[in-house]
């Protein structure tokens, strides 16, 4: 799950996750009521992360990403408190997206998503606006295996990820196992 902060009015920040078994995500007010819930295309929703801030069509949106068999982008709407959908296409990673984490580079300003399969398998993509009002991606790193072999585990699935925006530390979760950081 991620929760989005409201910059005007905190009490309308909003907590968004994903239903693995209805492959549907959910947006929720800070109450627990369900605001909206968006069936995913593919029949495949795993995770979920957000950034603010992401430049489009001359203006700056808060985003979130979702993962799973391909990564969709939507923009989250301020007054509505809805997400609006802004992928541009289709985007698939070389080995699926079940996990998923936003960086954005403080060097560049450039937003990423890196996607991660259940055996280790991670690429990194930039996140583009296609000028369209969308938002596309370039591979730009990747896959590599970030599994931490020689570790051998039953369930050592690969899945969760977050990015340190200001050092760019890379942090994954083998489940069961531990979190492996990675510069």
């Amino acid at each position: 799950m991620a929760i989005w902060i409201n910059p005007w009015d905190r009490a309308q920040s909003l907590v968004i996750g994903t239903d693995k078994a209805a492959d549907a995500l959910e947006v929720y007010d800070l109450t627990g009521n369900r605001l909206q819930r968006i069936q995913d295309k593919n029949g495949s929703v795993n995770n979920v992360d957000l950034r603010y801030g992401f430049p489009l069509g001359g203006q700056y949106v808060d985003i979130l990403v979702s993962g799973g068999s391909d990564v969709a982008v939507y923009k989250i709407d301020p007054l509505t408190r809805q997400l609006v959908d802004i992928t541009a296409r289709t985007i698939t990673a070389a080995n699926q997206a079940e996990g998923v984490c936003l960086y954005r580079s403080p060097f560049t300003g450039a937003f990423y998503v890196f996607t991660q399969a259940y055996n280790g398998n991670v690429e990194q993509l930039e996140l583009f606006d296609n000028g369209f009002g969308q938002v596309d991606a370039r591979s730009v790193r990747g896959p590599w295996d970030v599994h931490p072999e020689p570790v051998k585990v039953e369930d050592g699935e690969i899945e969760a990820c977050t990015v340190d925006d200001v050092t760019g530390d890379y942090y994954v979760v083998e489940q069961d196992v531990g979190v492996w950081r990675y510069g």
